[in-house]
């Protein structure tokens, strides 16, 4: 087991997500966010992130990609819409620390529920 999708199953639960492409972008990402939204890709790739925020609380993005071997960017939306459901919440400015694999300042994540 290596990758996130390795470690957690979808879940039942319906999350409300608001769009994932802005009113300005071109069609081409508002068709890809209407495939992934009714594949049920962007839910289950929500709910994978909170599972790993669960599992690992206060590490950064990078730091959780690291741990299941998941590219960063494709993590980075999954805890964005996690976000948006209220189930993970980045951390306050005041709260970033250094990450152990970029070396930067970076937010942490923290389960809601």
């Amino acid at each position: 087991m290596n990758r996130l999708t390795d470690y957690f199953h979808p879940r039942a639960v319906q999350l409300e997500l608001p769009p994932a492409a802005a009113a300005a972008d071109p069609e081409t990402s508002k068709l890809a966010d209407r495939e992934i939204s009714a594949s049920g890709a962007r839910q289950t790739r929500a709910h994978h992130a909170a599972q790993l925020v669960r599992l690992h609380p206060g590490l950064t993005c990078l730091e959780l990609a690291t741990v299941v071997h998941e590219d960063r960017h494709i993590l980075q939306k999954g805890l964005s819409d996690a976000a948006a459901a209220k189930l993970v919440v980045p951390s306050h400015k005041s709260e970033k620390r250094t990450c152990s694999v970029s070396g930067k300042k970076a937010v942490v994540w923290r389960p809601l529920r």
